[in-house]
């Protein structure tokens, strides 16, 4: 019976001491992955970029603007659908949320070069995210205070953060491109004639002079019913077959007392595409290829059934480099700005914990 008992009293002890051990590594796991949280979250943010410290709502401003482009990077690439766990899934290697992460941390660098830029020449007295709320406040209480006194305000009445950086960032490279004595604001001819001969065939080319005779029917703004429609569309297939050297759209809409309400005469010069294009796009583009005496066919689309002619047309090659010399300065100019800032954000030193810098982003995201 003692041997029996001894037994029992062994097992028991050894029950319980497993039940001591088990609830000790319990304890001890979970002060782990406490202390590991804790790791983790400390400070929310570890990152320093150029010496200069980034706050969490510094990063989460750059970030939110880097959503869109980097969901559209996994749509485009892995037709990717942004659902409950889409920034956590491993597409061929690429996570969404790490991703970001790397794309805003671009984006602080840029902003950073920026910025650096302008208060080293003066145009900002701060380099820092304090300062440029101050001066993002400061403009939109100049706008209020404009609009309560009745004075004009041009542009947006109220800023978000997001538009006052962008429309910042513009005037600070005006700024720096209109001093030609800042590096790289100096231009040589041979890197005007060279951006011109680039370009010119996509930029310089020079809009001929044209007179056109054409019928627009906007018959859906206008409403006409299926019988009226019918009847124009008749007519005006009519007029198209009758068009040769003596006959011309004008002169036989004019006969047609049911055409020549919709019948038009214009000449567009070479400088007027743009003002003209506002009410002529749509005839302008259809005439593009017709040399003088052609028309086109009766055309029936989008609701306006056109034929037009061209009577007359003043052929031009390029704009003389002399007439554009302006727009590829600001062009050159602008582009070595850019170079200069890209240049300045590779060079910015980025010290970050990576693992912690994920896990703020992954959190935050999902919020």
């Amino acid at each position: 019976m003692k041997k029996m008992h001894k037994k029992h009293h062994i097992k028991k002890t050894l029950h319980i001491e497993k039940k001591y051990i088990a609830a000790i590594l319990a304890v001890l796991i979970a002060a782990g992955s406490l202390a590991f949280f804790i790791f983790r979250n400390r400070d929310g943010l570890d990152l320093t970029i150029g010496g200069m410290k980034i706050g969490e709502d510094e990063y989460l401003e750059a970030m939110q603007q880097e959503v869109y482009d980097t969901t559209q990077h996994f749509y485009v690439e892995y037709d990717a659908v942004v659902d409950s766990d889409f920034w956590e899934k491993d597409f061929g290697g690429e996570i969404p949320y790490k991703l970001l992460t790397e794309r805003t941390i671009e984006r602080l660098k840029q902003e950073k070069a920026v910025y650096g830029l302008a208060a080293e020449k003066g145009y900002i007295d701060s380099a820092g995210y304090d300062a440029l709320l101050e001066r993002f406040e400061n403009e939109n209480k100049i706008r209020a205070d404009k609009i309560e006194n009745g004075e004009p305000v041009y542009g947006l009445s109220e800023f978000t953060l997001e538009l006052y950086m962008e429309y910042e960032k513009d005037s600070l490279q005006k700024k720096y491109c209109e001093d030609l004595d800042n590096e790289g604001m100096t231009l040589t001819d041979e890197e005007r004639e060279e951006y011109y001969d680039k370009y010119k065939d996509a930029l310089f080319v020079k809009d001929d002079d044209i007179t056109l005779e054409f019928i627009r029917i906007r018959y859906e703004l206008e409403e006409l019913d299926e019988g009226i429609y019918q009847d124009l569309k008749t007519r005006m297939t009519d007029v198209y077959n009758k068009i040769d050297a003596e006959h011309t759209v004008k002169s036989l809409a004019e006969a047609d007392a049911g055409l020549k309400p919709y019948l038009y005469e214009e000449t567009i010069l070479s400088g007027e595409y743009i003002s003209k294009g506002k009410t002529l796009e749509d005839v302008i583009g259809y005439a593009a290829e017709l040399k003088p005496g052609e028309s086109t066919q009766v055309i029936d689309e989008n609701g306006t059934l056109y034929l037009i002619q061209c009577t007359a047309r003043t052929e031009y090659d390029y704009q003389p480099l002399e007439e554009v010399i302006n727009n590829i300065d600001k062009e050159l100019r602008e582009q070595h700005y850019n170079a200069i800032i890209q240049e300045r954000a590779s060079g910015l030193k980025v010290d970050a914990d990576m693992e912690k810098l994920y896990f703020f982003t992954e959190k935050n995201i999902k919020k």
